[in-house]
Formats: C-alpha cells, structure tokens, sequence
C-alpha cells in the first residue's frame, strides 16, 4: 500500500524521483567506495616504494602535556624516529593527547636530525569539539568519514603499530586493524604493539568469543592465535627495537630493487602510472625473498598488473 504523504514528499522535495537516476547515482556512489579501497591498498605499497614507512601510534587526545602519559608518548615516538634513522614518519589522528605527544616527539628528532624523508603526519576527521591546531604536524589529511580514515591509517601504517592508552576511538581503530591481522590483511610480522592496560580486555575478547563458546560446546567465533601476533609492551626501548627490526627488512627490498631501472609507464586502461617490466619483476623477486611480506605478494601484483 502507497503512503500518500511519503508520495507527496517524494513529488515536491526537489530531489532525485526517477528510480533509474536514484539507481544509476546509488551505482556512482557505491563505485566510488570500492576504489577508495582499492587506493588504499595502492597507497600502502607506494609509501613502500618510496621509502616512505609510517608508524601508527592511536591513543586519546585527553592526556594534558606534562603528564606522565603524555611524555610517555612522547619518548616513545622519539625513540622510533631515533631507532630507524631515517625513512620513518610517525602517523597519528592529528589532535593533541596521545597524538600530540608523538607528534612533538618525532618531530624534535626529524628536526634536530634533520631527516628529509620522515614526516609528522595527522589523519583528522571533523569534530567540533576537538582542537586542530597541532603545530608539530608537517602534514595533515582531512578524511571525511571515519571509514575513509582508517583506510588512510593503514595504508600509510606498514611499520607498525601502537595502540596506546584510550576510549572508544581508539577502540574502534584497535578493532580495525584486529580484523586486517585475522583476514591477513597485514604483513605477519609487522609490529602490531598495545599497551598492557588493553591485555585485559583481549583476553576477555578471547574468553567469550573462544573459550567459553567452546566449553559450552558451541562453535567459536574467532581461531585459536588469532591475537597471538600482539605484543603488549610499554618498554620504550623493546619497542624501538621492535621497530626498528621490521623497518630494516622494509628497507631490505628498497636495496633490491636499488640498481633496478625504476621507470613506471602511464596505463591507459587504469588512468595512472605503474612499474615497467624489469622494475615488476624486481618487485615480485623482492617481496617474494622477504616471507613477511608474503602476504603482500597479492597487493604487489595489484599494483603492477592492474
């Protein structure tokens, strides 16, 4: 049965009523969802190819500077940047708190150090109640949705990972990239570190979803070690070395490829450029020698044979 008034609103509001335009407008919309994610994965590999490795530390933007959480981030960011010397950016949400405090952090060491190819980057979504005004960022995106902006999280994250100290963001982000790490979207041994204070809401997380589904003989809803990979730490030291390993074999196959003709042809088919032949097939030897990166070989083919 047609709701008159529903009918009427649909007839004088001005907008789209054709089913055909609302359908081929609702297809427009859609394809553009599905190659933001295509970008993202895109993005994560030309951040490699660059040398460009981000380190992604999340947290809360509450802690005040001063406080013994703020300068542990800070010191903790420092460290990374120290750690890896060069070709490392530390990403965070681009507000003040925890990202606050690993900005400022990395950026006295890119400052003092003078690293060139290391960066402060903030990836803000609009609040109206958060301040913007980061001064120790040297670069900032604007995503528009929360979806968009996890996608720039991890596609400029394949150094690793800290999830510091927070509330329900930073849930919501410590979720995301859980889900990457159980479908393999994630490199295996890339450093995916939290701070001991989540230890208990994991294991909580793996007693309901797993042990106790399984002592009432109902199916689990998660794999046995599928939270084995986290390492709970809050050592600013064993974090840096952490880091700075994964980074190291990161660096590795930038060495590869290094007296490799890196040239990239325009694709006309795919609207933008990517490698020539020899350059692809470094690459693919490249990422194929390192088995942390195995499950990258996928993406890598992605983006040279699109």
């Amino acid at each position: 049965m047609k709701n008159e008034a529903f009918e009427k609103i649909r007839e004088t509001s001005g907008v789209l009523v054709n089913s055909d335009q609302l359908e081929a407008e609702r297809k427009k919309a859609e394809d553009l969802l599905v190659e933001s994610g295509k970008a993202a994965e895109r993005l994560a590999l030309i951040n490699l190819l660059s040398g460009n490795v981000g380190f992604s530390v999340f947290g809360s933007a509450r802690f005040k500077e001063g406080s013994l959480e703020y300068e542990f981030y800070r010191n903790l960011a420092a460290s990374i940047v120290m750690a890896c010397r060069e070709n490392i950016s530390i990403i965070t949400g681009g507000a003040f708190g925890v990202m606050g405090a690993a900005g400022k952090g990395a950026r006295e060491i890119i400052d003092l150090r003078n690293l060139s190819n290391s960066e402060v980057l903030g990836i803000r979504v609009d609040l109206p109640f958060e301040e913007t005004d980061n001064p120790d960022l040297t670069k900032l995106i604007e995503a528009v949705t929360f979806g968009t902006r996890l996608d720039l999280f991890w596609a400029n994250s394949l150094g690793g990972v800290y999830m510091g100290e927070g509330g329900i963001g930073t849930n919501l982000e410590m979720a995301f990239m859980l889900q990457l790490l159980q479908v393999e979207h994630l490199p295996k041994d890339m450093p995916l570190i939290f701070h001991p204070r989540w230890q208990e809401l994991l294991d909580t997380l793996d007693k309901i979803c797993y042990t106790n589904r399984l002592d009432e003989g109902l199916t689990p809803t998660i794999s046995k070690g599928d939270m084995n990979p986290i390492e709970f730490m809050d050592h600013h030291d064993d974090i840096a070395q952490l880091v700075q390993d994964w980074h190291m074999s990161l660096m590795r196959i930038l060495e590869k490829v290094a007296n490799t003709d890196k040239q990239l042809v325009y694709d006309e088919d795919a609207g933008f450029y990517i490698p020539a032949e020899d350059y692809k097939h470094a690459l693919h030897v490249a990422v194929d020698d390192n088995d942390s990166l195995s499950r990258f070989r996928k993406k890598v083919a992605n983006f040279t044979n699109y």
